[in-house]
């Protein structure tokens, strides 16, 4: 996609979702208009981000991102329970939406394995069965 045209006069871009995925490939979260979803998170910090997993929410967080573009109003917002609450109807065509991507997949194969840096994928190379 050409993102060019918005430096210049256009006011629209050519997509307006966008996904995000782990280092491993894992679905994190998509962005749907100014609405995005978050399916799992990081919660270390630092150089940790490196060691520990992605934490699956099971339910996952809404954000807004016209109104909250930090995205914080899980932690600072007293009502962000209730707001989340009234707004999970939102699961519905943003599941349609990341559905539709997926199966894109089908057309479009991954090339190679992901690689991870664990002591399974070393016994797997060096002691094959």
């Amino acid at each position: 996609m050409n993102f060019y045209p918005l430096i210049g006069d256009e006011k629209v871009g050519p997509r307006k979702e966008f996904f995000y995925f782990s280092d491993g490939g894992v679905p994190t979260g998509i962005r749907n208009g100014d609405w995005k979803m978050v399916f799992q998170e990081q919660r270390a910090h630092g150089f940790s981000v490196w060691q520990d997993p992605y934490f699956a929410l099971r339910l996952p967080k809404i954000f807004n991102l016209r109104r909250d573009l930090f995205e914080r109003a899980d932690q600072e917002a007293a009502g962000y329970n209730n707001w989340l609450a009234e707004r999970l109807f939102l699961c519905v065509p943003t599941q349609q939406v990341f559905t539709k991507f997926l199966i894109s997949f089908k057309d479009f194969l991954p090339r190679q394995k992901l690689s991870a840096f664990n002591l399974d994928n070393v016994i797997e190379k060096f002691m094959p069965d």
